[in-house]
Order: structure tokens, then sequence, then C-alpha cells
């Protein structure tokens, strides 16, 4: 197998700071992202765009929209949260910043790439 390789941008730190961190009581227990509020709030791509500036438009109703590219951006960033939350704990030393990361088969993440 090969290497993966990802790039943390300022969006997936923006993001990894506003995570919804609590206690999930099973088992032995263990912290958590909360799977319903990840960002604070049940709407998790218009909290994304909120976190992260992005304009969007109100319709005649008055409620606020995302355009399709929006959302589609904002599931996309989400789901890479993962690798990020990965990347974060295996460089916790160095903490995350912007840029290429790398894992090896059977290894763990790293900068470089």
């Amino acid at each position: 197998m090969e290497e993966e390789r990802f790039v943390v941008q300022a969006e997936h730190i923006k993001l990894v700071k506003r995570f919804n961190v609590w206690w999930e009581d099973c088992e032995f227990g263990a912290p958590a992202i909360d799977c319903k509020r990840p960002y604070g709030n049940s709407d998790v791509t218009n909290d994304i765009a909120e976190i992260l500036g992005w304009e969007q438009f109100e319709d005649e109703d008055g409620e606020m929209h995302l355009s399709r590219e929006q959302g589609e951006l904002a599931r996309r960033l989400h789901k890479e949260m993962e690798t990020v939350l990965q990347i974060l704990c295996a460089n916790a030393d160095e903490g995350l910043s912007e840029g290429p990361y790398c894992k090896p088969f059977l290894g763990n993440w790293g900068p470089g790439g």
C-alpha cells in the first residue's frame, strides 16, 4: 500500500478550533465530537459557513441559504475533519499547521509530502 497524503488548510484549522468536544459515557468513556452538533449547532453546513465567514443569500422569505457549491464544499470540509483530527492527535507536540502531511502504510500522520 502507498502512503496517504493530505493538505491541512486554514479552513480546517478554523473548524477544528470550534469542535464541540464532550465526554461519551459508555464502556470506559472517551472524549468525543458531538455528532449532532459538531460545531455547536445542528445545522452543520450553515455553522461551517458562519465559522469561515462565507456570504449567504437571502430568499424571498428572509431565510439565509448557501449556494450549491458552498454546500458541497462545506460537506467535503466536514468529512475531511476526520483526517485533520488524526493529524492533530499524531502531531500534538508540534501542533497543527497548514501544509502537507503524509501517513505511511501502518504509520502515523506526519509533516511532509
